[in-house]
């Protein structure tokens, strides 16, 4: 009996064991299989943006209504140019991301309504939407390599959002204020137009979605904005909301004399970050009537002084100079490679040193 029960439960295991076995080969050729699917619609969109874009462009140049005179085929150069980091410039940086949000938002309605996405159309669309928001000034469009990339992208995407019913507003609109941010410290247009895409990258955003917000911020929209010579409608929009990210510096230089009662005083000649300069400082023995770049209003709370060159500098709270605003812990301060940090709080502010002095400022 006991040899019978044995026999069976080895033929039991063995059979387990078999059956386990076929088991495990089985599930991972359905996982192989479904790694292979994804695989090729990975591949299948990918390759269908591309053909739509190709076949949009070579339709569009047989069509009879394609744009006249055509756009042209050079994508311009995005500089590397420093701008300055002030409120103007915060202020571009809300515009040029509130004009990309504008452009999307047509594309949402044009997607509502089913329209189909053809060169025409979506360039027509572009053209209006900046139109709309020009307020006098030229702003350039796409070239026509861009923007047939457009027009491939936003047809992936109404073919994404046919699945998810997903609208690019609702995916754009929460990611503006880092986009700001990431743009504003970013140094220069090129620098900008690198950060913006890195966090539509690192965005929660959908593929589809990805590509087209990379796509339509075209790079003559990056060099317009960037631009201090171009006038973009910077109306309604609050250029002290960016807020200075911290490791930013600015560099100081003192390199003329004015006369104050008698008395030599050098002044630092420029403003610098998002700090305005007054031309003219009351001071306590009488109107300094020179140009005295020197007092600036703004707050320097959390941040550090350093001279880089020069032995003699002082810091005042007040454009009169008087004693008791005197901070001796900021000044005289030599070239000692440390930034000191400035008393608090500090508001408006007046830097006091000799011709040739080199200070640097950086937000901690």
């Amino acid at each position: 009996m006991s040899t019978d029960l044995t026999n069976k439960f080895n033929t039991f295991e063995s059979q387990i064991a078999t059956e386990h076995t076929a088991l495990m080969a089985a599930i991972a050729a359905i996982q192989a299989d479904i790694v292979g699917t994804n695989e090729a619609l990975a591949a299948m969109e990918s390759n269908a943006s591309k053909n739509t874009a190709l076949l949009i462009a070579a339709l569009g140049q047989t069509g009879a209504c394609f744009p006249c005179p055509t756009p042209s085929i050079t994508v311009p150069t995005v500089p590397t140019t420093p701008v300055t980091l002030d409120d103007t410039l915060c202020k571009r940086a809300q515009w040029i991301i509130r004009t990309i949000g504008q452009l999307l938002a047509n594309a949402d309605v044009l997607q509502s309504f089913n329209v189909i996405g053809s060169f025409n159309v979506i360039n027509d669309a572009i053209s209006q939407t900046i139109a709309a928001i020009a307020a006098g000034d030229t702003i350039p469009l796409p070239s026509f390599p861009e923007a047939v990339n457009i027009v491939g992208d936003y047809v992936s995407y109404a073919g994404e959002r046919l699945f998810s019913g997903v609208s690019l507003g609702s995916q754009y609109t929460p990611l503006e204020g880092s986009l700001i941010s990431a743009i504003f410290g970013a140094g220069n247009a090129s620098a900008a137009q690198s950060a913006y895409n890195a966090s539509i990258n690192a965005s929660g955003a959908s593929n589809g979605a990805k590509l087209l917000f990379k796509a339509i911020a075209y790079n003559a929209l990056w060099v317009y904005a960037f631009d201090p010579a171009s006038t973009p409608d910077l109306s309604g929009i609050d250029g002290t909301t960016c807020g200075i990210p911290s490791g930013t510096c600015f560099t100081l230089d003192f390199h003329h004399q004015v006369w104050d009662n008698g008395s030599a005083v050098d002044n630092v000649s420029e403003t610098f970050g998002p700090f305005t300069a007054h031309t003219t400082i009351n001071s306590s023995s009488g109107l300094i009537t020179s140009d005295l770049p020197g007092f600036f209003d703004g707050s320097l709370d959390g941040w550090t002084l350093e001279v880089l060159i020069g032995s003699t500098l002082f810091f005042f709270r007040t454009a009169d100079r008087s004693s008791s605003a005197f901070f001796s812990s900021v000044g005289p301060a030599g070239v000692d490679g440390v930034q000191h940090p400035f008393p608090t709080p500090v508001g408006s502010f007046f830097f006091e040193g000799a011709t040739g002095t080199r200070i640097r400022i950086c937000k901690t």
